[in-house]
């Protein structure tokens, strides 16, 4: 597989996961997309990599403050709108627990 296929395969995964996803399918994702590892995004936000590994394995849930930090990192042209999807997904989540 060509880097421009693994590109494009990564890129049509975060789709359906933004769709039908859970958050921490959504978050691991785009974490492995990014030019960051775990350890780096927790750097930072401010976060222990624990705290990352726990959000991405869907056992707890970032503070308000910390998806808003998140957004930022992993979406720097469009951090609004994914503070609001990953807010809605977590709110969607919380709801069904």
């Amino acid at each position: 597989m060509t880097e421009r296929q693994a590109t494009k395969e990564w890129g049509r995964t975060v789709l359906r996961l933004r769709k039908e996803g859970t958050f921490a399918e959504l978050l691991k994702a785009e974490i492995n997309v990014s030019e960051y590892s775990a350890k780096e995004v927790g750097d930072r936000i401010g976060v222990s990599l624990a705290s990352v590994n726990k959000w991405k394995a869907g056992h707890s849930y970032p503070l308000t403050h910390f998806v808003y930090r998140l957004s930022i990192l992993l979406h720097v042209d469009d951090w609004v709108e994914a503070l609001v999807r990953y807010n809605q997904m977590i709110d969607k989540e919380r709801m069904i627990e």
